[in-house]
């Protein structure tokens, strides 16, 4: 967004910058305060497009209209589907335009789709279950403590937005993080192998994300 926003400057529209990571009571009390005419929000990775749906719940709330982008929206197109906001498109170089033609005309905002009822009850058994299966997991290695918290945040972030299909990018996403800490490819897919059996064992075999594990592994 720090992009868009110098951008937008250019152009000659007033632009107020939150920053990143910005608390969804902190983005109430500024649009509250702020009044915008359109609020722009950015996603990279799954759980900060979680974050990012639930900011779109608070602006709607406050009838501010919503714009929005992020690597992981081009990734993952159905992601758009559950988010009530204009996408901004793929390409950060048109995305100015596309913000002037939201500020000039009245453009109704699409509704997000609710996400099925049962992955509520998938979300709550997984966060009550994520601390006995990451217990299983580490070993002590650093590599280990962070791919627990990496997998940990897209799990629940999959669940929270109704689809573990989500979860592709984000699992290539920990692989290259790993590859970073010169941590093999086959190491990973053990540390999968592993939660799945775990995981299996934690939530029950007709669990989503130990269905989706398992089709994962088997191909």
């Amino acid at each position: 967004p720090l992009l868009l926003a110098f951008l937008l400057r250019r152009r000659g529209w007033q632009v107020l910058y939150l920053g990143a990571n910005v608390p969804a009571e902190r983005l109430e009390t500024t649009v509250a305060a702020a009044r915008p005419q359109l609020a722009i929000l950015a996603a990279q990775r799954l759980h900060t497009a979680a974050t990012l749906v639930e900011a779109a719940s608070v602006l709607q709330q406050e009838q501010v209209p919503l714009a929005y982008g992020g690597l992981i929206f081009n990734l993952v197109p159905a992601l758009r589907m559950r988010v009530a906001g204009h996408f901004l498109g793929e390409a950060l170089e048109a995305a100015p335009q596309m913000v002037e033609s939201l500020m000039t005309a009245l453009h109704p905002v699409p509704a997000a789709e609710e996400p099925p009822a049962i992955y509520q009850v998938a979300l709550d058994r997984f966060q009550e279950r994520q601390p006995h299966i990451e217990a299983h997991l580490s070993r002590g290695l650093s590599s280990d403590a962070l791919a627990n918290r990496e997998i940990g945040l897209s799990i629940r972030a999959a669940l929270a937005l109704g689809d573990v299909r989500f979860l592709g990018p984000d699992i290539e996403w920990v692989r290259a993080l790993l590859k970073n800490y010169q941590v093999p490819d086959e190491s990973l897919d053990t540390y999968l192998r592993t939660y799945h059996q775990v995981a299996a064992e934690q939530l029950g075999k007709e669990n989503p994300v130990v269905e989706w594990l398992g089709e994962r592994l088997s191909r």
